[in-house]
C-alpha cells in the first residue's frame, strides 16, 4: 500500500502581496468615504431660496386644512352627533318593525276568527240538518 504524504502548504509571495494591496485601496477607500461626510455642505442662496418656498408652501398648506377641517373639538361634537342620529334610527327601525310583526299578528289574529266563526257556522247547520233528517227534537251524534 502506498501511502501519499501530504503537502505542506507554502506561502505564495504574490498571493500575500495582492492581498494587502486589496486591504490598503479598501482602507483608503473608507477615509475617503468618511472625510467626504464629515465635511459640512456649502449651502447656497438658491438652497436658502428653496427652502424659503418649501416653508411658505407648507404653512398654507396648514392655513387652507386649518380652513377645510374641523377640530378635535368639532369633529367630536359631528361624531357625537351622528352616533345619536343612528341611534334614532335604529330605535325608529326596530319600531316600524314591532308595528309590522304587530301588523302580521292581527292579520293572523283575524283569519283564525273568521276560521272559528266559519267552523261555527258549519257545525250550526249541521246539527240543524242532522236534526231536520232524525225529525225529533231529541239531538243524536253518531251514526
Amino acid at each position: 500500500m502506498i501511502v501519499k504524504q501530504r503537502s505542506k502548504p507554502t506561502v505564495n509571495g504574490a498571493g500575500v502581496a495582492r492581498t494587502g494591496l486589496v486591504i490598503a485601496l479598501f482602507a483608503i477607500t473608507c477615509s475617503a468615504f468618511a472625510a467626504e461626510r464629515l465635511e459640512a455642505p456649502a449651502i447656497t442662496t438658491r438652497d436658502v431660496a428653496a427652502r424659503d418656498y418649501v416653508d411658505q408652501q407648507l404653512r398654507e398648506v396648514r392655513r387652507e386644512a386649518e380652513q377645510r377641517y374641523p377640530t378635535r373639538e368639532e369633529f367630536t361634537a359631528i361624531i357625537e352627533k351622528l352616533r345619536a342620529d343612528i341611534r334614532k334610527l335604529e330605535i325608529s327601525e326596530a319600531t316600524i318593525a314591532g308595528k309590522a310583526s304587530q301588523e302580521s299578528a292581527n292579520v293572523a289574529l283575524g283569519i283564525a276568527v273568521f276560521s272559528l266563526l266559519t267552523g261555527g257556522i258549519g257545525v250550526m247547520f249541521e246539527f240543524m240538518r242532522r236534526r231536520r233528517e232524525n225529525g225529533s227534537d231529541r239531538i243524536r251524534f253518531g251514526k
